[in-house]
């Protein structure tokens, strides 16, 4: 409570375009100010980062169509004249095959406060790369997907005391034999550069981080109100010369959703079980209007979660969402202000929606 109102900010901004039959182009300018004066505690991997009361940025975006091609892009610069730009193409070979291609440049001084983009790092800033990817239907029971994403890091990263660099690729095979089945099985690999975690004196050296996720998903339509979700995925995680580790995560969601009712529920029971925090495993939960809720599935233990919407009145709608992991062989869980006693750390939302 201390804390709240500490700091104001404000935010203007405004977008143009300029739109023809096959082409558009766009000029975006947005403006942060905050009534204090921000400063970080200067690391050497943050210190391009944004300081100060207030920022600009400025940039043009296009998207050109060409018959089976499409060109897009955006560039773009920040006050301190940091400089950010993405470029792709969207081609489509056959009617069963197309390809995809974005190559991003990101000056590692560039601030864009509120800038969200294709990256492989958390924000849009201090990264290079080059993405592929392609698509193939050969029926409409089948489809497959693969990319292949190669990266750098010009300049040192939060946890990574050094430029770096490295690659993920990902596999997807869906398979939809009618329209209430859907399966598909997913392969994905990523490599990429960490500080050793071997205690040394001095600065740590980088250390190759390679994680690999299998994954089958099912979902099965029972009626035309009940659904059901399958998942069995597995990881290994291995960080330099440690021993490798492993993560198992598998669930099943019940939805219920009638075309004509006051009631929808969504339910979840999930087992897991990792080596560490390492090896966690992330699973996309329902949640509340306004809440995005991925978290993290580490150590060993159930998950389950359940949600329902009433609508007692025209345009009234009610939420209420309990969840709770369940850890085995923990006593205490979290620490300081969100440490728990037990071994069940549980959460209970409500919400409610008026429409006028």
């Amino acid at each position: 409570m201390d804390n709240k109102d500490a700091l104001g900010e404000t935010i203007l901004g405004g977008h143009a375009v300029y739109k023809q039959r096959n082409l558009s182009i766009g000029a975006t300018a947005a403006h942060v100010a905050y009534d204090g004066d921000l400063r970080r505690n200067a690391q050497p991997y943050n210190q391009f980062d944004f300081n100060g009361q207030e920022n600009t940025t400025a940039g043009v975006d296009w998207n050109v169509l060409y018959r089976n091609f499409t060109w897009f892009g955006e560039a773009a610069t920040s006050a301190n004249g940091g400089m950010a730009m993405n470029t792709g193409l969207l081609v489509s070979l056959d009617k069963r095959v197309s390809m995809s291609l974005l190559y991003r440049n990101y000056g590692r001084d560039y601030h864009g406060l509120y800038s969200v983009a294709f990256a492989e790092g958390t924000n849009p800033w201090n990264e290079r790369g080059l993405f592929t990817g392609i698509e193939i239907r050969p029926n409409r029971q089948w489809t497959i997907n693969a990319y292949f994403d190669q990266f750098t890091f010009p300049w040192l990263r939060f946890l990574t005391d050094a430029p770096s660099a490295g690659y993920d690729w990902l596999a997807q095979v869906n398979w939809r034999p009618s329209k209430q089945v859907e399966i598909y099985g997913r392969v994905r690999h990523q490599d990429r550069a960490r500080n050793t975690d071997e205690d040394i004196d001095g600065i740590d050296f980088l250390a190759r981080v390679e994680q690999t996720n299998y994954r089958v998903n099912a979902s099965y339509k029972v009626s035309e109100s009940v659904s059901l979700r399958t998942r069995v995925e597995t990881v290994d995680f291995q960080r330099g010369s440690s021993p490798l580790e492993h993560g198992f995560l598998m669930y099943q969601d019940i939805v219920h959703r009638p075309l004509s009712s006051p009631l929808e529920l969504t339910l979840r029971f999930a087992l897991f079980d990792t080596e560490g925090y390492d090896p966690r495993l992330y699973a996309y939960e329902n949640d509340l209007i306004g809440v995005f809720s991925i978290p993290p599935y580490y150590g060993r233990g159930i998950r389950w979660y359940a949600m329902a919407r009433v609508t007692p009145m025209r345009r009234v709608d009610v939420w209420v969402r309990y969840g709770a992991f369940i850890f085995q062989d923990e006593t205490v869980l979290g620490s300081g202000l969100q440490e728990v006693s037990g071994n069940v750390r549980s959460d209970l939302k409500m919400q409610v929606r008026w429409i006028f």
